[in-house]
């Protein structure tokens, strides 16, 4: 049965305050302010400061130009980038750089039109099918393999002159569509994908909004580090599995339904029929020569990745100390889940940490901006270990984390093993509350729930998710009850609708509190929200006289088309004497609809059946084939029950063991134990049982070891063992066995 959590986390949020972009360096408004006469001038600065004269002044001038009129109110402006004149650029007409295609080495060109030629990708076939068919395709692999490179190179091949959108940040992405801008023809370009994902960016919905099915035209361009689809697909196992998640559904939702020839890996080793064309191209350009005979790999070595872990590693000066350091702090913020660029004044506070101690006070330790400068110097042509932004911030690099994520325990990098102390609390305090949420979820991955706890109450007056997320948070902490009530209440206050399901849960498991819970599953039942259907319907089946309740409940969820429900309604019924017949129907539905996991069910309704050994072997094997280890032990007991089979029986039950099913421990021992000459093996096999905690095994260990001479009380002792584990029917088999013994009549009485 189903009675899961759903919790979510929001990625990114936007802050509040004036539009700074309007004054940025070389951005079109400022340009013409600056260009105005000094009368013009005097009359804006009046404007601005008296509100009856800008209304005078909007009111002669309501014709504006149609160039300056897209100028001011466009909503691409300060929310899409490379703009020109205010609207979208061409895919051509973006530099490859711009787009985040990492420089190759002795690459020197601002445009980077002096980048490596590009290797045709063995994925290029899929990729091509992909962006010509529209809707959205996700490139993933470690980094620096080349998928920012192989995305864009496959865009100008397919659609040069289609316009590009490239949204600053997910909100900013979701405030262009709800202001309704025409993006027909467009390719929207998301490089680092989890920096767009969530309730506040991109979702399921707002990708059926720009991609309705069947349109072609507009083409969704994504990109994404393994490890960070990695954390995405734990937290969608998890949802499932251990009613948990610290991410956002909305952005697990979005991965799910990338799949197929939708979602491409991009391998950091070429294949032979990539090398061979490497090898045409390195006769073209030296770099490609090289590239393809370098031991660490293709694409490696030609952003430099290598090189910039030597830089970062190795060196004695007192410029490298201090740059060392400041390396090694921007990529532990990284480490922290602060993917954005981080501010000197930051760097300053958390480089500190990462100075080897003799040097802390040394007088001769150069400045900050010695070591700024020495830690953004290019390596080799390519990119710096720490890249730089215009505002004075600074961002480490990806391939510089991505080599300390996976290889935590290399001595050979400056920075191993957890995220410092100091850098989860200096980031914590320094970054608006709102950011906490990143750092929140992963500080509660890297098993540090203090470090959680404070993000999320540091974002929870800001948004609902941080105050769910505290809820399930504090709800995982015995004697917190209390608190993470009070927190999913707060959340269902601000809107934050599916806390009502997780107090639901937490209140159900409270003594004395039932209606509570049941009144808190029916608001966010009512609001849609799935999971608390199921949750519903199961509470009402546990209540004496309301399973008509529940069982309404989980129809009217089959009714909107709802397989899980149809498979929790076939379980109920199939509890319930007379009615097999209505649940093996639900059951044979739900397979048909896709769910495989009702087909063990069914099998094991079936197998219950004279006449249907046949159709319920079947539907087992489809369950194990399907992955469902719990049906390799339903095979097992159903082949054993039949003339002959007891090798296919003994290995079904193998395989359910091999797969973590240690019940079949007891089973298998018991098959064994009918077999003349396999004692010894039933033996082993029930105390391995007994040692895996099935207190069930003792009774058929002690039945076995009283048929040997010799062994009376060893099976007496495990008799008693079974009997104070609760074994009643051990009593019964204890008593054969003392009554047998001479003088010991009155303790089998």
């Amino acid at each position: 049965m189903l009675f899961g959590v759903m919790a979510a986390t929001v990625w990114a949020v936007g802050t509040f305050g004036l539009p700074g972009w309007l004054l940025a360096d070389q951005h079109p408004i400022r340009n013409v302010l600056e260009g105005l006469s000094w009368p013009a001038g005097i009359v804006a600065a009046l404007a601005l400061g008296a509100p009856g004269l800008w209304r005078w002044v909007r009111g002669r001038s309501a014709n504006p130009s149609p160039v300056m009129a897209a100028r001011i109110v466009s909503p691409l402006v300060g929310r899409a980038l490379h703009l020109v004149n205010g609207e979208l650029p061409q895919v051509s007409g973006v530099g490859l750089l711009d787009l985040r295609v990492k420089p190759a080495i002795d690459t020197y060109a601002d445009d980077g039109s002096d980048l490596p030629p590009y290797v045709a990708r063995d994925i290029d076939e899929d990729l091509e099918w992909a962006i010509h068919a529209g809707g959205m395709v996700l490139l993933h692999g470690p980094a620096a393999v080349g998928k920012s490179r192989a995305a864009v190179e496959a865009l100008r091949r397919l659609r040069p002159s289609h316009k590009l959108l490239v949204p600053d940040g997910g909100p900013a992405l979701r405030e262009i569509i709800d202001a309704g801008v025409d993006l027909s023809d467009t390719v929207l370009w998301l490089d680092d994908l989890e920096r767009y994902l969530g309730a506040e960016g991109l979702d399921v919905g707002l990708l059926q909004r720009l991609c309705p099915l069947g349109n072609t035209g507009i083409a969704v361009v994504a990109t994404m580090r393994d490890e960070q689809l990695a954390l995405h697909a734990q937290s969608a196992t998890r949802s499932i599995a251990d009613t948990g998640t610290g991410i956002d559904q909305a952005a697990v939702e979005i991965l799910a339904g990338v799949r197929g020839r939708r979602r491409i890996r991009v391998a950091a080793a070429l294949t032979d029929t990539e090398r061979t064309r490497a090898d045409q191209a390195g006769e073209r350009d030296d770099r490609v020569r090289r590239a393809v005979a370098a031991p660490e790999g293709f694409a490696e070595y030609l952003a430099a990745g290598p090189a910039m872990v030597d830089r970062w590693c190795t060196g004695e000066t007192p410029e490298f100390i201090r740059g060392q350091a400041l390396i090694s702090a921007a990529v532990d913020c990284r480490r922290a889940g602060h993917h954005a660029p981080v501010p000197a004044a930051l760097l300053a506070d958390l480089h500190a940490q990462f100075l080897p101690p003799a040097w802390r006070n040394r007088a001769d330790l150069p400045s900050l901006d010695v070591g700024l400068h020495w830690a953004t110097r290019r390596v080799l042509g390519a990119s710096s270990c720490l890249q730089p932004t215009s505002d004075e911030r600074y961002l480490a690099s990806d391939y510089l984390l991505d080599r300390t994520q996976r290889a935590r325990t290399d001595s050979a990098l400056p920075l191993t093993g957890p995220v410092r102390d100091r850098t989860w609390t200096v980031l914590a305090a320094a970054l608006p509350p709102m950011q906490n949420f990143r750092i929140g979820v992963t500080a509660y991955y890297a098993g540090r729930p203090d470090v959680a706890e404070q993000a999320f109450i540091a974002a929870a007056p800001y948004d609902s998710e941080a105050s769910f997320n505290l809820g399930f948070l504090l709800g995982e902490q015995s004697g917190r009850e209390a608190e993470a009530e009070q927190a999913y209440r707060a959340a269902a206050a601000a809107g934050g609708i599916k806390a009502l399901n997780n107090l639901g849960l937490l209140l159900g498991e409270q003594s004395g509190r039932e209606a509570e819970a049941e009144q808190a599953f029916r608001a966010a039942a009512a609001a849609g929200i799935t999971q608390a259907r199921f949750n519903l319907a199961l509470l009402l089946g546990e209540k004496s006289g309301r399973e008509a309740e529940a069982e309404q409940v989980y129809r009217d969820a089959v009714a909107d088309g709802d397989t899980e429900a149809m498979f929790n309604l076939a379980v109920m019924l199939s509890e319930q004497s007379g009615r097999e017949a209505e649940a093996e129907q639900l059951f044979r539905d739900a397979v048909a609809a896709g769910d495989l996991k009702a087909s063990n069910n069914l099998g094991i309704l079936l197998s219950a059946k004279s006449g249907c050994e046949v159709e319920a072997e079947r539907f087992l094997r489809d369950a194990v084939a399907a992955g469902n280890t719990n049906a390799l032990f339903n095979l097992g007991f159903l082949l054993g029950e039949q003339p002959g089979r007891e090798a296919e029986a003994e290995q079904a039950y193998r395989d359910a063991v091999a797969g973590g099913i240690f019940q079949a421990l007891n089973n298998l021992a018991l098959l064994l134990s009918r077999q003349s000459g396999r004692e010894a093996e039933a033996e082993q096999l029930y105390r391995d049982a007994v040692a895996a905690g099935d207190t069930g095994a003792l009774n058929n260990l002690a039945v076995l070891l009283s048929r040997q001479s010799g062994r009376e009380a060893e099976a007496e002792q495990l008799y008693r063992d079974a009997v104070a584990a609760g074994d009643t029917g051990a009593l019964n088999n204890l008593a054969v066995l003392l009554s047998r013994q001479p003088g010991r009549e009155a303790d089998a009485e």
